[in-house]
């Protein structure tokens, strides 16, 4: 990842978290990538700015435009999740309407994404994204989706699993915010924090969108059949849909921790031991698949559980 200058925290130019943009003259959709939300998930500014430095290298013909956004670049700065609060959870209504409060360091972050995102998606009748995150612990990749019409329809192209309404229980995320202004997209998970193979799915994955949403033309024509390739690998078993189905919120001071050797998907029994806290062991509450299981300090979403809706 490339040196993100250094300055007050709160005196963060809008313009630092442009990663850059790439278009070709045609008309089409805002084709928008976010990477870097949570400053300690660095993957997906790297592959953001692997991709436009391809497609400036090579000129492809692009129907709309490529916007790369960084996130978080306080955070990313000190490659913590967050400064004051997490900034996924701060794109609500009433954080959105108050852009220029300085209550914290993620408030200042919110303004200037949201003002660059009006600014770009102002010239587009259309608007597709890619928030790319990563976890804690090892994970297939995987795609986040909010229970949004078009968002479900585009998610179809995609070689991934799916997860279904989230945003029920973790409100203010960025792709929850993107949706309610009718931009179609999802938040992509592309593995662990620290994997190599993390960077590369994101890249897949930001090529497929642009050739599903934007047309591309590239070159080489089976590039694009490589990434879906790519990602198909990544599933272990037939693509599936899994929806929500149960959501451990970590209390203060409960001295939450997850027991080791969980990864995303696996298959865990009610009943079943998956962390400790102060009041002794915490069961999984019913049959289902594991989702997130917190590895890291930060945060106080302790896991989910899933169960397929296909």
């Amino acid at each position: 990842m490339k040196q993100i200058p250094t300055k007050p925290l709160r005196q963060i130019d809008i313009d630092d978290h442009v990663l850059g943009s790439y278009d070709s003259g045609h008309d089409g959709p805002l084709l928008l990538a976010i990477g870097g939300i949570h400053g300690n998930e660095p993957s997906g500014v790297q592959a953001i700015e692997a991709v436009l430095e391809e497609l400036h290298r090579h000129q492809p013909n692009l129907h709309g435009r490529f916007l790369g956004l960084a996130g978080n670049i306080a955070a990313l700065q000190a490659r913590r999740r967050y400064i004051d609060e997490d900034l996924n959870r701060c794109f609500r209504s009433e954080r959105v309407d108050a852009r220029s409060a300085t209550e914290s360091v993620e408030q200042g972050e919110l303004a200037a994404l949201v003002s660059l995102i009006d600014e770009y998606a102002g010239g587009h009748d259309d608007v597709c994204f890619i928030d790319c995150h990563t976890t804690s612990s090892p994970s297939v990749p995987y795609l986040s989706v909010n229970a949004h019409p078009p968002s479900l329809i585009m998610m179809e192209d995609f070689p991934l699993h799916t997860v279904i309404g989230l945003e029920r229980s973790i409100p203010g995320c960025c792709g929850e915010f993107l949706n309610q202004l009718d931009y179609r997209g999802f938040t992509f998970e592309a593995g662990q924090h620290e994997a190599e193979t993390s960077r590369e799915h994101h890249q897949a994955t930001i090529w497929l969108l642009l050739a599903n949403e934007g047309g591309l033309t590239l070159p080489d024509p089976s590039f694009i059949d490589r990434q879906e390739s790519l990602l198909r690998q990544t599933l272990g078993e037939p693509k599936r849909h899994f929806e929500l189905t149960a959501h451990y919120r970590i209390a203060a001071d409960e001295n939450f921790r997850m027991r080791p050797g969980f990864k995303n998907f696996d298959k865990v029994a009610k009943g079943q031991p998956l962390a400790d806290n102060n009041d002794g062991l915490i069961r999984s509450p019913s049959d289902g698949r594991i989702l997130m299981p917190l590895y890291q300090s930060e945060g106080d979403d302790g896991f989910f559980l899933l169960s397929p809706s296909d």
